[in-house]
């Protein structure tokens, strides 16, 4: 039977009063930083993904790419890796620092 990670984030929790990521350390920052680049890949609709799985089975980097979408009845970014159900949804994360929603409207203009 394979461990599967499931992970439900709400970046606003991660957000200091300035809307900086809170300063944890260690493990804490690079999950929250993943998940930031999550968003910010999710949100740029029109850029292909480039993020891959964070976890290194066998200290080796996995070769395939996240796919991540957004979910049409909540806007939740949703994500997983199939080869391991390392899976995750993002709510809460329109209007934060790594909301890229504007770059595709300023671009078409």
């Amino acid at each position: 039977m394979a461990i599967t990670n499931s992970w439900s984030i709400h970046p606003p929790h991660l957000l200091d009063e300035k809307g900086s990521l809170a300063s944890p350390s260690g493990r804490g920052l690079r999950l929250a930083q993943y998940w930031t680049e999550i968003v910010a890949q999710a949100s740029n609709y029109d850029e292909p993904t480039t993020l891959r799985r964070r976890r290194r089975p066998g200290r080796r980097a996995c070769k395939a790419l996240l796919t991540i979408f957004l979910d049409v009845d909540t806007n939740d970014v949703l994500w997983f890796y199939p080869a391991c159900d390392d899976q995750g949804r993002i709510s809460g994360w329109e209007g934060t620092f790594w909301d890229n929603a504007d770059l595709a409207e300023t671009t078409d203009a």
